[in-house]
C-alpha cells in the first residue's frame, strides 16, 4: 500500500515541478535562440524511471548496499544514532523513510531515485543556461545536449538508496548554483553541505576547482564578485582542510600518495572486477576510471553493456581535444570551473577505482561535467 501512496506523491511532485521545468526551458530557449520540445522533460524522467526499475531488478539478484541501508535503518533505533559522514549520512537520510514512516525497500528506492533525477536535471539546465544554441542536431527535435543527457549510466547509478543519487544531487546543486552564483548562493551552500557529509574530499576538490576556474577567468566576472568568491574558497578551504586529512590520511593536497586511498584500492582489487592499480601511473588510472570496462574486460553482462557507453566517452574525449581545448580562450568562467572540478574529481576518484564496478558507480556522479565539456566543444565544430 505504501508503494502506491509514495508513487502517487512522487507523481504529483513531478507534475508540479514539470510545469516549472518546462517554463524554465522555454525561457532559456527564447534567450539562447534555440527550441527544445517540452516533452523532453518527460523523456528524461521516463529514462530515469525505466533504469530505476532495472536497478531494482538488478539489486534483487546482485549484492547492493541499498538493501543494507534500508534493512539496518528499519531496525529499532533513534535517528541520532545514524548521524555522521560517509555511509552514516546515507543511513541518516534513510531512517525517516524506512523507520519513522515504515516504507518498504522499493518505496525508499523510488524516493532516492527521484532525488537522482533532480540532480540530472540540475546539470542539464545549468548547461542550457550557459551554452548558446548551435545547429548540431540529429534527424530529430533533440540536439546533442538533449541526447547526451539520456545516456543510461548516470541514470542507472543514481536511482537507488546510496551515495550515487545523493552525490549527484549535491554536485548538481553546486554546479547549477555556480551558473548564476549571484542569485543561487544558498543552493551552493546546501549542495556543498550535502557533498561534504558524503565525501568531504570531493567537496574540497570542488572548491579548489572553482578557485582555479575563477583564477583563469579574465572576462565575464566582475572583479568584486571574483574577489568575494576567492575569499569564500579560501575560507571554506581553511575550515575543511582538517576533515580532508581524515579522508585521505595526509596533511597536504597530494591525493595520489594518500595511504587511505591506496588501501581502499588494494581492498577493491579482491572483487571479481578488481583492477590491480599498484603498478599503474596516473594516466593509466585515469584511463581506467573514465573508459573501462571496455568490452574485453567487462565484468559480466552489465559491464559489457556499459562498455558501449564507455566507447562513446572515448569518442567524446577526441571531440573535446579537437574542438574544445583549442578554443579555451573563449570559454566563460562557468565552463572553466566545470573543467577543473571534473579533472580534480577524476584524479581523486581514480585512486580508488580498483574495482570496475566501483568505477562505474563513482564516475556516474561527475560524468555530467564531462557531458558539459563535450557539448561546449561541439558548439565550436562549425565555426
Amino acid at each position: 500500500m505504501d508503494l502506491i501512496i509514495v508513487s502517487l506523491i512522487i507523481l504529483l511532485i513531478y507534475f508540479l515541478q514539470r510545469n516549472r521545468w518546462v517554463a524554465r526551458l522555454a525561457a532559456i530557449d527564447r534567450f539562447r535562440g534555440g527550441h527544445t520540445s517540452e516533452n523532453y522533460i518527460d523523456a528524461l524522467a521516463g529514462i530515469h524511471l525505466l533504469l530505476s526499475i532495472v536497478y531494482i531488478l538488478y539489486a534483487s539478484v546482485e549484492r547492493s548496499d541499498s538493501g543494507e541501508y534500508h534493512h539496518l535503518t528499519s531496525l529499532p533505533s533513534a535517528w541520532s544514532d545514524w548521524w555522521g559522514t560517509d555511509t552514516l549520512f546515507i543511513k541518516w537520510l534513510t531512517w525517516p523513510l524506512s523507520n519513522f514512516l515504515g516504507l518498504n525497500y522499493i518505496s525508499c528506492m523510488l524516493i532516492f531515485s527521484y532525488l537522482g533525477l533532480n540532480g540530472v536535471i540540475l546539470f542539464y539546465f545549468a548547461l542550457k543556461e550557459n551554452l548558446p544554441a548551435f545547429n548540431v542536431r540529429s534527424n530529430s527535435s533533440y540536439s546533442i545536449v538533449e541526447w547526451i543527457f539520456l545516456l543510461p549510466n548516470t541514470h542507472f547509478w543514481s536511482s537507488s538508496i546510496g551515495k550515487g543519487a545523493t552525490m549527484l544531487f549535491g554536485i548538481g546543486l553546486i554546479i547549477f548554483g555556480l551558473s548564476r552564483f549571484q542569485k543561487r548562493f544558498l543552493m551552493i551552500i546546501f549542495g556543498s553541505w550535502f557533498v561534504f557529509q558524503i565525501r568531504g574530499h570531493i567537496l574540497f576538490l570542488i572548491i579548489i576547482g572553482a578557485g582555479f576556474g575563477l583564477f583563469f577567468t579574465v572576462r565575464g566576472v566582475k572583479w568584486y564578485y571574483k574577489g568575494l568568491m576567492i575569499l569564500a574558497v579560501l575560507a571554506i578551504t581553511y575550515f575543511t582542510v582538517d576533515d580532508m586529512s581524515k579522508y585521505t590520511g595526509r596533511n597536504d593536497l597530494n591525493l595520489t600518495e594518500s595511504t587511505k586511498f591506496q588501501q581502499r584500492a588494494i581492498s577493491n582489487t579482491s572483487a571479481t572486477s578488481g583492477v590491480d592499480l599498484g603498478n599503474y601511473n596516473q594516466a593509466q588510472k585515469l584511463f581506467t576510471f573514465w573508459y573501462r570496462p571496455l568490452f574485453v574486460d567487462g565484468p559480466g553482462l552489465l559491464g559489457f553493456i556499459v562498455s558501449f557507453e564507455n566507447a562513446l566517452y572515448v569518442f567524446f574525449t577526441i571531440g573535446i581535444i579537437r574542438y574544445g581545448i583549442p578554443n579555451w580562450k573563449h570559454w566563460n568562467g562557468w565552463f572553466r570551473i566545470s573543467f577543473f572540478i571534473f579533472i580534480f574529481g577524476s584524479i581523486a576518484l581514480a585512486q580508488i577505482a580498483g574495482n570496475l564496478g566501483i568505477a562505474m558507480r563513482q564516475k556516474a556522479q561527475i560524468m555530467p561535467l564531462f557531458f558539459i565539456l563535450y557539448c561546449k566543444a561541439m558548439s565550436y565544430k562549425r565555426l
